[in-house]
């Protein structure tokens, strides 16, 4: 997982990325991996999943915003909007 913030764009961006395909120098398909957890420092209004070309739904806890990934396959960009 990593965070790329984007300020000029009003927008963060988590990319997700299921390394359960990789085995040293070789690659299988990833083990699809469901019901994934994730909580960012901040406040956002929005969530879309560009694999999945859909919205995810948000919630507040504290500092951060909380969303689900149903499904992650092999790779997903979720674009945080403020």
């Amino acid at each position: 997982m990593t965070l790329m913030n984007q300020p000029k764009r009003n927008r963060t961006i988590v990319h997700l990325v299921n390394m359960s395909g990789h085995s040293g120098t070789a690659y299988f398909s990833p083990l699809p991996m469901r019901d994934i957890e994730v909580q960012v420092e901040g406040k956002f209004q929005r969530a879309h999943s560009a694999r999945l070309n859909r919205a995810l739904p948000l919630s507040a806890a504290g500092a951060y915003t909380k969303f689900s990934v149903p499904q992650l396959e092999a790779y997903d960009a979720i674009v945080l909007e403020h």
